[in-house]
């Protein structure tokens, strides 16, 4: 049986989602001000989607579509967030999505995170390219990218419709050998 991925970093575990981290994902991701931020997030967002929704990482996970894990602190074991690895495998590459709970806004987390899932991307799963994007409503996102050694690739003017208006997406990426030479 093949040990399934746990990453550890100085202050967060990132591990798979397990049907107790529901409520606490219901909390968060059921928060609008976090729908207002990531595209893949309903509002309102239920206790049985957040079940539906962990019920399905196994096979994500098995098939290697995508690697969903749940940030929590490493001390007390508290859910605080979501981060994931979309895969597309035809090019060996993947997308970057993640998104924190409000209450752990501005404290590093979701940057220490990103990095560790960067890594897994490149030294676990060896691909070529991480990309990721966000709306330009969310500047912190692309800071967070920023940190992590990505670089702006470029706007896609009013790309997506969400919430009444027409939002820019801005996108990042980094290369395997951008990411080898900041190592």
């Amino acid at each position: 049986m093949e040990k399934k991925p746990i990453l550890e970093t100085r202050h967060l575990i990132l591990r798979r989602f397990i049907p107790d981290d529901a409520e606490s994902l219901q909390k968060y991701a059921g928060n609008k001000e976090i729908s207002r931020m990531v595209a893949q997030l309903p509002n309102p967002y239920s206790l049985e989607s957040a079940y539906e929704w962990i019920e399905k990482h196994e096979e994500k996970f098995e098939n290697e579509d995508s690697f969903p894990f749940a940030i929590t602190d490493k001390t007390s074991g508290e859910f605080m967030g979501s981060i994931e690895l979309f895969c597309d495998k035809k090019n060996n590459s993947a997308s970057l999505g993640y998104w924190m709970g409000i209450p752990f806004w501005n404290r590093g987390f979701c940057t220490e995170a990103a990095q560790a899932m960067i890594d897994f991307g490149f030294e676990q799963k060896g691909f070529h390219r991480i990309w990721a994007k966000y709306w330009s409503i969310n500047s912190a996102s692309g800071r967070i990218m920023e940190k992590c050694g990505m670089r702006k690739e470029g706007v896609m003017l009013e790309a997506e419709f969400r919430d009444g208006e027409f939002r820019d997406m801005i996108y990042y990426a980094i290369l395997r050998r951008e990411w080898e030479q900041k190592k």
